[in-house]
């Protein structure tokens, strides 16, 4: 622990160092030097059960799978010890350095306090992580043709790879380049050790994808994609899904979109029904003085053979050899802010082993001005699933309030929520509480916020 400690004062004083150093030589003039940006972002958030059990909404085989294989030291009946419940806080600062127009270096880093209980500098709650990212849009000429290239390398935060058919929802690690030459488009993407984050038993994602651009709004894909297993010794057919997908961009406010994709190596006679998956769906936002509205909805589809084997129960987000109490991290934690993510991701459909499913998505987010600074805000997110020959299930999440808006980017709310943050999963998701509880919450945001 002592090692952890120096590990992450040195993150925090060479951090510093850095931003110190090239804000001292930042030039918003344009005159040669790097263009440095600074901001910062923070939350503190308690959600108080009301009442002493906390009762969750659970489908009665997943309840099952999840006490045979998952963590051990709850019923997964009801909501285990978690940070929010102690009053959580977390703070960061993002700085982006331009180096060169179109050359952009993002570094954030982040502080976490899991909970205000188990002492005040317990090892096991007080977390740092560093963020750092590299993007790059540029052109270059060969004889008369222009070529235009981009890329991001480093941390790829809530990704939705392609239409989000398989990656979707979810922090990974690696790049994304890509080279257009007039209307065609070569994409390449690969996220390493998806198995140490994600109970998927995947372990890379590698995905080639040719793209072709109708026009400005709309374009099309064919990817081949390479997701072998955790343990997998080569490549094997069985590790290759083809996909074709389609994008709509209506405007830079809505947007239609479809990926659907089938998985290579399984046996001829098996039914297209039975080895393949599609997404399709649509999301739109808009803002008016006194409103703030975004939704998405989606239906999705995802066969057994298309699933099989993409589910390992062994992830864990708590030290799994002890009880839940203050127990807030292990080899593998879940960042604090990820509570502000939807549901819906790929394992929660492998959770059905062997099974076709179909889901749904519909997902809300309203913000109404009432008065002032006074606004009311609610958010839904609602996942019907229907397993073959299995307990069809609702997940529905909801969290509605009034808030104080001191300004654009900083909230502090009250409001009612089901919505828990569970670390006994093989994958980041949440608990549903069958009762309401109250939330707490103060929160800066970045203006143009992934985190």
């Amino acid at each position: 622990m002592i090692q952890y400690r120096k590990i992450s004062y040195c993150v925090i004083l060479c951090s510093y160092w850095m931003i110190s150093k090239l804000y001292g030589q930042s030039d918003t003039t344009g005159t040669g030097k790097d263009k440095f940006q600074v901001t910062w972002f923070a939350s503190e958030q308690q959600i108080a059960p009301i009442g002493t059990k906390r009762p969750v909404a659970v489908p009665e085989e997943i309840a099952l799978g999840r006490q045979l294989n998952n963590y051990a030291f709850t019923d997964h009946l009801s909501v285990s010890d978690e940070p929010f419940r102690h009053a959580v806080f977390y703070a960061g600062v993002n700085g982006r350095i331009s180096v060169l127009p179109g050359y952009v270096f993002s570094l954030s880093l982040i502080g976490e306090h899991r909970g205000f209980s188990y002492g005040i500098y317990n090892s096991q709650n007080i977390r740092v992580i560093p963020q750092m990212q590299f993007s790059v849009l540029d052109t270059f000429d060969i004889g008369k043709q222009v070529f235009f290239v981009h890329g991001k390398f480093g941390h790829l935060l809530r990704v939705r790879h392609d239409g989000g058919l398989m990656m979707y929802n979810a922090d990974t690690q690696g790049f994304d380049v890509g080279i257009r030459w007039h209307d065609f488009e070569y994409n390449y993407t690969h996220y390493g050790d998806m198995a140490a984050s994600i109970g998927l038993n995947l372990d890379e994602y590698a995905a080639h994808r040719i793209i072709y651009h109708l026009n400005s709004r709309i374009q099309l894909s064919a990817a081949q994609i390479w997701a072998p297993d955790a343990n997998s010794t080569g490549f094997l057919t069985h590790d290759f899904y083809s996909s074709i997908s389609g994008i709509f961009h209506k405007s830079d406010k809505e947007e239609m979109y479809f990926q659907a994709g089938i998985r290579n190596g399984v046996s001829p006679a098996t039914e297209l029904g039975q080895k393949t998956a599609f997404v399709a769906g649509y999301s739109l936002k808009f803002e008016r003085p006194s409103l703030e509205f975004k939704m998405r909805t989606e239906i999705r589809y995802y066969s057994k053979a298309f699933n099989k084997d993409r589910y390992d129960p062994s992830v864990g987000y708590r030290d799994r050899q002890t009880f839940p109490e203050g127990n807030f991290s292990g080899r593998h934690f879940i960042p604090l802010y990820r509570y502000g993510y939807s549901f819906s991701q790929w394992a929660v459909f492998t959770e059905y082993p062997d099974r076709n499913v179909w889901g749904a998505v519909v997902e809300a987010a309203i913000d109404l001005r009432l008065v002032q600074k006074i606004w009311l805000q609610a958010n839904l997110d609602v996942n019907p699933l229907f397993p073959e020959n299995g307990e069809a299930f609702v997940w529905a999440f909801y969290e509605i309030g009034p808030k104080w808006r001191i300004r654009a980017d900083f909230d502090i709310q009250v409001a009612i929520t089901n919505k828990i943050l569970n670390l006994d999963l093989h994958y980041p998701g949440f608990y549903m509480t069958r009762k309401p509880e109250l939330s707490l919450a103060l929160c800066k945001r970045l203006q143009n916020e992934n985190q």
